[in-house]
């Protein structure tokens, strides 16, 4: 008896290590989402950016919640930051292109954690189903 009671200790210990994963995998599920819901606000922002013409003043953020008022001088270009301070030049068309290479490879990873958050929520199920049946 004591070496089943050994069996179901050690057993739950490996239901609160799964449970854990569970935890940790469905934070990065939340990370992608929200990266994806930030890629298509930036498609959009690109799209109603299309429709503006050059000389129109607009708020120009500079930071969280602070912006200066400025003039659009270039309706057909973006300026993307590429890493390690440096920053290119892409129309519109190579910008939405970009973001939406982003959203497949957050999209691909997201994937990933969604199969492996649902092996181990399996593997947990098993463990639970002998504890409950010891």
């Amino acid at each position: 008896m004591a070496e089943t009671k050994k069996d179901i200790q050690q057993e739950y210990a490996k239901l609160q290590m799964l449970d854990e994963q569970i935890k940790m995998l469905q934070k990065q599920l939340e990370t992608y989402e929200a990266q994806l819901v930030e890629i298509m606000n930036m498609k959009t922002a690109i799209e109603e950016f299309s429709k503006v013409r050059p000389g129109t003043e607009m708020l120009v953020p500079i930071g969280p919640g602070i912006f200066v008022k400025g003039s659009v001088m270039d309706t057909k270009n973006l300026t993307i930051s590429v890493g390690a301070g440096t920053a290119v030049s892409k129309t519109l068309d190579e910008g939405k292109g970009l973001l939406d290479l982003q959203a497949r490879d957050v999209e691909q990873a997201r994937m990933t954690v969604l199969k492996e958050t649902e092996r181990i929520i399996e593997q947990a199920r098993k463990i639970e189903k002998e504890i409950l049946s010891a």
